[in-house]
């Protein structure tokens, strides 16, 4: 955590020192103690580590509940001899508590923890000091508004995990999705509207205006790393949020009693998909325009932002799922086909959906609209996918502490599943090992995001009337699936469990390439209902 970076010998030494001293602490919870807790799991964190970050979330959280941190210190009759500055420091620590608490539950909700009074506002938000432009400003501080949106994206993922609606007809008329909706619509107008980009016009207009030069660097840094964290989580909330209603258009039929017993079933389902790619292109071109940067500043630079804000990475993989998702799997008919190309669904697709445009769907914009699925669209989404997998490499290994430049640390545990469920067998076409070293929270991501690349780059050639093979795809009998897991490892040891890889929302039964799969606890139930509606024609 120090700049420059310690060898790796000598950090972990300092580690191994700062894990005896806490431990001692445990059952005498302290201030320090629990401050030391919140730097030991950072530390964990900062080398991509989140298994080994747990235990010391875990007991952050569990003493913050033991000292009443969630309680405000202007209402603690017991905190009176503190200044103003202790309380501050008080309450920093306690919002950076709650931001772990809510990882935590999002990523590891097999794990029950502490209640700390998450969304009970009875604790005072932190205040900063900003300039907007040009005009000094007391602005809430962004982790706060970051607790907001997490505690949104938590609640999304529980959503998620539930049992699978019954059918298709349920999962389009679920009175939560509205509600979710409304909130999440709430949540947007309590933003700063300068911290947040949220359309493809605020993105064009950031991209112009926010010009890195070796002069504004220092003072336009970390307004970016703000505004790259808002960003990135509340378009993941929009993601996540019309998660399940886009994968529904990749399994629903045209002839669907869902979508001809339902006429609002389709302007429903556009306008998730609508949502959901545009929220994705935002994360993309964001980070797309960081790495342009790269050519005027060391890539080292600017995956800083990556790596204050590790859990904010993860936001780029769920874009990389919309985008392969919209190219691969969602039907053709979905698409606006004013470009040209021959479509497979005749006329009676066209009708309805102008039928549905004329109803006046917020998001239908023609065919110069984001509905459009032209070849240019496809080639862009491909290279906001692409730019994605280029920053999570470079972030794997400097998680890792490799030097900038060397080799990719090696990938994630994989599984095969069938006969050999539990062994480290890959398919052919992957083209990648199972060795866990170097592993860290990065690198089943992309192991993903590579499989999705090779699908996308396969559509393109087939819409150009190239001929692709898949033949060495699945060509081991025994190998049914590939499971993408996380290696649970120590810092300095490892130990070959694979745990489920650290993801805002699992594909929800989907598999990549016909045959990869990231490791989820809810995702078989979510496998048997597509199947259900492919099969039955819900």
């Amino acid at each position: 955590m120090s700049s420059p970076r310690l060898p790796s010998s000598v950090a972990l030494q300092y580690y191994d020192k700062a894990i005896h001293a806490v431990t001692k602490s445990f059952d005498n919870p302290t201030f320090q103690s629990m401050q030391a807790l919140i730097i030991l799991a950072k530390f964990a964190l900062s080398n991509g580590q989140p298994i080994v970050a747990q235990p010391f979330m875990f007991n952050c959280i569990r003493m913050a509940k033991l000292l009443r941190l969630d309680v405000d210190p202007d209402d603690s009759p017991w905190l009176n001899m503190l200044t103003e500055q202790k309380k501050l420091e008080r309450r920093r620590v306690y919002h950076v508590a709650l931001l772990y608490a809510l990882a935590h539950r999002i990523f590891c909700p097999s794990i029950e923890t502490a209640d700390i009074g998450i969304g009970s506002g009875c604790v005072k938000p932190i205040y900063t000091h900003s300039i907007v432009n040009g005009v000094p400003m007391l602005e809430i501080s962004t982790i706060c508004h970051n607790q907001s949106l997490l505690t949104y994206i938590e609640q999304v993922r529980r959503h998620h995990c539930l049992t699978p609606p019954t059918s298709m007809a349920v999962l389009l008329n679920r009175s939560e999705y509205e509600l979710m909706h409304q909130r999440l619509l709430y949540l947007k107008s309590t933003l700063p509207e300068h911290l947040i980009l949220s359309s493809r016009l605020n993105i064009t207009q950031f991209l112009a205006s926010e010009a890195l030069t070796s002069e504004n660097i220092l003072t336009v840094f970390p307004t970016l790393i703000d505004k790259t964290a808002l960003t990135l989580y509340y378009n993941t909330a929009v993601c996540l949020l019309h998660r399940s209603r886009l994968l529904a258009t990749g399994f629903l039929h045209l002839d669907s009693p869902a979508l001809m017993d339902n006429p609002a079933a389709m302007a429903t389902l556009l306008a998730s998909l609508d949502a959901s790619v545009i929220s994705a292109r935002c994360i993309a071109e964001v980070n797309g325009w960081l790495c342009a940067q790269q050519a005027q500043f060391s890539a080292l630079v600017l995956l800083k932002i990556w790596k204050e804000n590790t859990v904010a990475s993860l936001c780029l993989f769920e874009a990389c799922v919309v985008l392969w998702f919209a190219v691969c799997r969602t039907q053709p008919f979905w698409w606006w086909r004013g470009d040209g190309e021959q479509g497979s669904d005749g006329d009676e697709t066209d009708n309805a959906r102008k039928d549905v445009w004329a109803d006046g769907l917020p998001g239908s914009r023609g065919p110069l609209g984001i509905l459009c699925m032209t070849r240019e669209d496809r080639v862009a989404m491909r290279k906001g996918v692409a730019d994605i997998n280029r920053t999570l490499k470079g972030l794997e290994r400097l998680l890792s502490g490799s030097p900038e430049g060397s080799s990719p640390a090696s990938e994630p545990a994989i599984s095969s599943g069938g006969s050999n469920a539990g062994s480290a067998r890959v398919s052919p076409d992957i083209g990648f090992t199972a060795s866990p070293i170097g592993n860290n929270m990065i690198s089943p991501l992309l192991s993903a995001i590579q499989c999705m690349l090779s699908e996308m780059e396969e559509v393109e050639m087939r819409s150009e009337g190239i001929r692709v093979s898949t033949q060495n795809r699945n060509s081991d009998p025994a190998l049914d699936s590939i499971v993408i897991g996380m290696t649970e490892m120590s810092l300095g040891s490892i130990k070959t469990v694979m745990e489920e890889p650290w993801v805002f929302c699992s594909l929800l039964g989907c598999e990549i390439g016909g045959s990869v799969r990231l490791r989820c606890y809810y995702d078989d139930p979510w496998r048997l209902f597509w199947a259900n509606v492919t099969y039955l024609k819900q």
